[in-house]
């Protein structure tokens, strides 16, 4: 855009606006806690507040620290620049860092009533659907399947916890989670949700995990319009304090590491558009921390955890591919206990199971693995592509991808046993598997456009399945990939309708993150003359972490 048009159309550039539209010479409305030009463009906000940093000691009777006064925001500057700094290598400096990140970032004064980011989108009217409470279901859990490890089957037969906290309030979001929340997450499975049996439980042992579930409750509660936003500065500032003084003790690695986890997840309450990554590097380092002093005696719940940790970083790393510095993407990787190829298939056989019970083989391990190879080869092109005279090897890995694509077109799922009211919805839900990753295949592997026919057959067969399909919860990652190659008004209609229905059905603000982020890439990719633009440039120049991994 030229500069006559930028001044056309923002104005002159405001003195005293965000950090944001400064950086940008945008002209900012100075709406607190975030502009609303940051929320259109659906970037985070930089603030308006002075902060003090880069102390300098000096030596005298008083001992003085002068510090320089700054905004809340990096210092200008090329990003790429910044994303490159030396990292430190103290394991417990970078954890208290992920602790100042998103959720678990400290709150100032003016930031009081929004989630994890401050440029968070305004909540629409409560709509009557979102204001029905939920159905409480019993504690009492069913009977473990024959196959899965003693172990595993004690976890389960525990029933739901419910340790209620002392004070009434803080009972009353403990309940909100496990009896509403918890399966907003998670529909399909009530008395063996995840949400609730695992982490619930898990709740009542660890305070920072007890503390992120009151915080996110107070959140959504503030989405339904049930509780003023200013309410949530305490929950929040008791979370951060307790995650802090947990990163202390060394018996608290695999609770934490669930903590920040679920952070992550939670964060589709709020916009969406927080900061991802760094948590789950930090996630990680934690998990492996318990994994070392668990002495291969691993407890279905950390099972459960670990699971969903390496969905969350596979499809993490398909979406930052080629955004973050190098060092910090290798830093994005599965856990993985194998040292051979038999404990490899030990291992997944073991992780099926946990798939099958906890998330009901929606989809099944297969489709991880799947998802797994296909992140690797679309890698290894991109890195064949930079590297002069690699075609031969580039060739040669093309056999291997059409071996995938055939793996996954002729996917026979894994059975669901899910209660009689999701049966139609399950086989729509694993349609949409299969196309979203047909879509990834073609335009992150082949390098085909959207336009091509391979990829809007994907779509077009992506769209009855997507209006049967009853919810979005743990598919919004093919959701997403299919949905950057609509060209049709009708295949975006779709979209954008199904999305807006999960935001206001479920009071989650990240479906609608989604939808303006789509938005973004329809207008980008209509605009695009040369047949080169691809839906990754928008991530990229946004510098956004879109969180798509519920």
């Amino acid at each position: 855009m030229s500069t006559n048009n930028r001044t056309h159309n923002f104005g002159k550039r405001s003195r005293s606006g965000c950090w944001t539209c400064r950086r940008r010479h945008q002209k900012c409305d100075e709406r607190k806690p975030a502009c609303w030009n940051c929320r259109l463009r659906g970037v985070e906000c930089g603030g308006y507040g002075i902060a003090l940093g880069d102390f300098t000691a000096y030596s005298g009777r008083k001992g003085q620290m002068v510090s320089k006064i700054r905004r809340n925001a990096p210092a200008d500057g090329n990003p790429a620049d910044r994303n490159q700094q030396p990292q430190r290598n103290e394991f417990d400096v970078e954890l208290t860092n992920l602790a100042n990140d998103g959720l678990l970032q400290p709150i100032s004064p003016s930031q009081t009533s929004e989630s994890g980011s401050p440029g968070n989108y305004s909540t629409p009217a409560i709509t009557p659907d979102m204001n029905q409470t939920w159905p409480g279901e019993g504690n009492q859990l069913v009977e473990e399947d024959q196959g899965l490890s003693p172990p595993m089957a004690m976890f389960i037969n525990e029933p739901a916890p419910r340790a209620p906290p002392s004070d009434p309030f803080d009972q009353r979001l403990y309940s909100h989670y496990m009896d509403i929340l918890a399966l907003r997450l998670y529909p399909v499975k009530h008395d063996q949700n995840p949400y609730r049996v695992v982490y619930g439980a898990l709740a009542t042992e660890s305070t920072p995990l007890h503390k992120a579930i009151l915080f996110a409750s107070a959140l959504h509660l503030s989405k339904l319009g049930q509780l003023p936003n200013f309410a949530l500065k305490p929950y929040r500032m008791a979370m951060r304090d307790s995650f802090r003084d947990a990163l202390t003790r060394e018996d608290e690695s695999w609770a934490l590491g669930a903590t920040v986890l679920l952070s992550v997840i939670f964060d589709v309450i709020g916009t969406g558009l927080d900061t991802w990554s760094s948590k789950l590097i930090g996630c990680r380092r934690l998990l492996e921390r318990a994994l070392l002093r668990s002495n291969s005696q691993v407890h279905a719940g950390l099972r459960c955890v670990l699971l969903q940790y390496n969905w969350a970083v596979t499809m993490g790393r398909t979406l930052v591919k080629g955004f973050l510095p190098a060092a910090t993407f290798e830093e994005l990787k599965c856990i993985d206990g194998a040292s051979s190829a038999l404990d490899r298939v030990v291992e997944d056989i073991q992780m099926a199971s946990h798939q099958s019970h906890w998330w009901d083989n929606l989809p099944d391990y297969r489709m991880h693995l799947f998802l797994r190879e296909a992140t690797e080869y679309s890698i290894t092109v991109d890195r064949l592509k930079a590297t002069p005279n690699s075609m031969d090897e580039l060739l040669e890995l093309m056999p291997h991808v059409t071996e995938l694509i055939n793996k996954i077109r002729n996917w026979q799922p894994d059975i669901s046993a899910v209660e009689p009211e999701y049966m139609e919805s399950i086989q729509h839900f694993n349609e949409i598997w299969r196309q979203g990753m047909l879509c990834y295949a073609y335009s992150e592997i082949y390098g085909l456009a959207s336009s091509h026919s391979y990829i809007q057959s994907c779509v077009e067969a992506s769209l009855e399945p997507f209006r049967n399909l009853t919810w979005f919860q743990a598919c919004l990652f093919p959701v997403f990939m299919i949905a950057v190659h609509c060209q049709t008004e009708e295949a975006r209609a779709c979209f954008e309708s199904g999305l807006t229905r999960m935001h206001t059905s479920l009071a989650f603000q990240g479906p609608l993150s989604v939808t303006l982020t789509l938005k973004r890439v329809w207008e980008y990719l209509d605009g695009d003359q040369t047949g080169k633009a691809r839906w990754r440039d928008i991530i990229t120049n946004l510098g956004m972490e879109l969180n798509i991994l519920l």
